[in-house]
This record gives structure tokens, C-alpha cells and sequence, in this order.
């Protein structure tokens, strides 16, 4: 018997936000939990989880009458996250033609082609960087490609140039580059930060192209396929960020629940069966997923997903409702126990081992080094 206890009020009226398209019924769900919401609270949590254009959609088409000192800036920051997903749709098809002219493949992950195809909508989902993956070896030309265009890499310091590049690459999946506006690009050349999750997805991997606005056509991975990824990517941070929830939410819920299982079996294969696990039970949890009752029952044998859902959902109705992670007394030790416990076996976990034991070096290293 499931005794996970039911989302809290405040995450309810959250999620509930974040439907893709408001029903009727889901429109009573939003005015039910606003009615007696304690709106300095719901404030820091949209915030928090960096839902505000969601939100705003939700509430406005719910025919809530919010408190005047919320109203306003929360359009505004749905407002913002509009014009900055706007502004992305137009350095992404730059990008684009620029790759395209090099003859260097790439593939958008996240961002404007998921919130297209969860939403339909690619404008009310907050975005701070545009994700772009491309082939191992394609890491050095998409780089000058990047600089080009007026980027410069942030992560790794670009002190040590090229060479210090693809050294990091070696071991870590993206490099961060930002440019002279402040917009952030995340270079990737691989999906997972294990290196046995996911190991079969990338370039050659199934794609699909999702077109944004005007004739702006950009691809992406293919439905089975990114549903994997998101798992593995939503898994491995412990599902911190409601918004990446709701993006998975909101792809399901246009999926049977037939289609739903077929994905997860798919994941399975591809080595993202405990990652798809944990992400279902949480988006039944706490956004009414429907699932067929002997997958439902399936997926409730798993042991070992059931105390990771247990984990994350103590997270997400406690402190981490409200709180950055930064601000936990003991930091993120759940999260690193989520990322433990997302793969079996003795090399998985010497593999986690090794890299958890590197972070803790780096860490200690870093507040040991001379203040400037």
C-alpha cells in the first residue's frame, strides 16, 4: 500500500498551473486551491520553480482575482520569459544557418522544441539557455562556430583555449558559453552525466523536427527517444525544478496511457528503466497521470524506484518547495542518493563512487584556494 502522503496545497495549485491546456474542470482544480492560498508563499514557489508564465496563463484563463502585489509581477515575468523565448527563437535559427553553412550537424535539446511540443506552445515555458548537441568530434568545430557568433566559454575557463576545451569534454558532457547579452548556450556532446544511462542516444539517435512560430523549423530527438533523455536528465538532478516536471507532465498527458507504457519499455532498453520508473510514479503523484493499472502495479514492484520517489517527493513538499538547494543544511546529499540509485550493478556504482569522490576534491579544493 502506497503511503506516500498527497502533494501540499501550495505544489497542487503549482502543477495544477502548469497544464498545457486549462479543461474546465482543471480550470475549478486552479480557482479551488487559490481560494485559500497564502499568496506570499505561492509567489516564492513559482518563483522558486520557475514556472511564473505558466502560472500566469493558468490563473488568468481560471478567471483568478490575484492580490495586486503578485499580479503585477508575475506578468512581468511572464511577460519577460515571453520576449527572452522570442529573442531565442531567433539566436537559434541564427545558430542554425551557421552550423548549417559549416556542415556540422546539431540537434536542439529542451528549450523552445519542448515547450512546442509539450505546450504547443513554445513562448509560456521559462528558458535561461538554449541547449545544442552535437557529435563528439564536432566539439572543436562547433566551438569556433560559437566564437563566431560572439560567444565565449565560461565553463571550462578558457584559459587553457582549445586544448583545455576538449580535455573537459573528455569527461564532462557540456561546456557553458555565454555572449556579450548575457544569453547562455550549453554545448553538449553528450546527454548524461553517467556514462552507462543512455549510453545509445545521441546524433545517430531517431530525430524530429518541431517548427516554432513562422516557419522557424528546428530538430530535436525524436519523442521516444528525448523522453529517455528527460528522465535520465530530470532523474539525475532529483527532479528539483517543478518545471521540468511539468514539461514531462505535459508531454505525457498527449500520449495514451497504452503510448505511455510503450515509452517507458522503450527506456528500459535503452538503459533509463529506473529514471522512467521514478518519472511516472512522480507525474502520477502530482499531476494525475493516468496509467493503465497493471503497468501502474509494474512500476510499483520497483523497490528501489519506490524509495527514490519517496526521496524526491520529501523534497519537493519540504524545504526544496521553497528553498534553493544551496540553502539545505546538508546541501544535496539526497540528490546525489537519487543519482545512485537511477542504475544497478557493481561498475555503475564504482563509476558514481569515482566521480562523487573527484566532486568532493574539487569542492574542497576550490574553498581552499587563496582568496583574490
Amino acid at each position: 500500500m502506497d503511503t506516500t502522503p498527497p502533494p501540499p496545497d501550495p505544489l497542487r495549485l503549482a502543477a495544477a498551473c502548469c497544464a498545457p491546456d486549462l479543461t474546465p474542470a482543471q480550470g475549478e482544480t486552479v480557482r479551488a486551491l487559490a481560494a485559500g492560498a497564502d499568496w506570499d508563499i505561492v509567489a516564492r514557489l513559482f518563483r522558486r520553480h520557475r514556472i511564473e508564465g505558466l502560472a500566469w496563463r493558468a490563473l488568468s484563463q481560471a478567471g483568478v482575482a490575484l492580490p495586486p502585489e503578485l499580479a503585477g509581477p508575475l506578468q512581468a515575468r511572464a511577460d519577460q520569459a515571453k520576449a527572452t523565448n522570442m529573442q531565442a527563437a531567433v539566436a537559434m535559427a541564427r545558430l542554425q544557418r551557421r552550423f548549417a553553412d559549416a556542415n556540422v550537424d546539431l540537434l536542439f535539446i529542451k528549450g523552445l522544441t519542448l515547450g512546442q511540443l509539450a505546450y504547443g506552445n513554445p513562448l509560456v515555458k521559462s528558458a535561461w539557455d538554449i541547449d545544442i548537441l552535437v557529435a563528439e568530434g564536432a566539439v572543436a568545430e562547433a566551438a569556433g562556430l560559437l566564437a563566431a557568433e560572439g560567444f565565449t566559454c565560461i565553463i571550462p575557463e578558457p584559459r587553457d583555449g582549445m586544448e583545455g576545451l576538449l580535455r573537459w569534454h573528455a569527461t564532462a558532457k557540456e561546456s557553458v558559453w555565454r555572449d556579450a547579452g548575457g544569453r547562455v548556450i550549453e554545448l553538449h556532446d553528450g546527454l548524461a552525466d553517467h556514462p552507462l544511462l543512455i549510453p545509445g542516444i545521441g546524433m545517430a539517435s531517431p530525430r524530429q523536427d518541431v517548427t516554432i512560430g513562422d516557419g522557424l523549423v528546428f530538430p530535436t530527438l525524436a519523442t521516444t527517444e528525448l523522453y529517455a533523455y528527460l528522465a535520465v536528465h530530470g532523474g539525475w538532478s532529483g527532479w528539483f525544478r517543478l518545471k521540468w516536471l511539468a514539461d514531462m507532465a505535459a508531454l505525457l498527458s498527449r500520449q495514451t496511457p497504452g503510448e505511455v507504457a510503450r515509452l517507458h519499455d522503450a527506456a528500459e532498453t535503452m538503459d533509463a528503466g529506473r529514471a522512467s520508473t521514478l518519472t511516472l510514479l512522480l507525474c502520477e503523484w502530482l499531476f494525475d497521470l493516468t496509467l493503465d493499472q497493471a503497468f501502474r502495479e509494474r512500476l510499483a514492484s520497483d523497490r528501489k524506484a519506490q524509495a527514490l520517489f519517496r526521496i524526491v517527493t520529501s523534497a519537493l513538499s519540504g524545504r526544496f518547495m521553497l528553498d534553493e538547494l544551496d540553502q539545505g543544511r546538508l546541501g544535496t546529499w539526497w540528490m546525489h542518493r537519487v543519482q545512485l540509485g537511477l542504475g544497478d550493478g557493481a561498475r555503475y556504482k564504482a563509476i558514481q563512487a569515482r566521480e562523487e569522490w573527484r566532486r568532493a576534491r574539487r569542492q574542497v579544493a576550490k574553498r581552499l584556494a587563496p582568496k583574490a
